[in-house]
């Protein structure tokens, strides 16, 4: 259970890295 909200949170911040980072690239 803890490695699960691990993953999930380090998938919520690549997610939001990328998203980041595409936003960035698409302006």
């Amino acid at each position: 259970l803890v490695g699960m909200f691990i993953f999930l949170g380090f998938l919520a911040v690549g997610l939001l890295y990328a998203y980041k980072k595409g936003v960035l690239e698409w302006t």
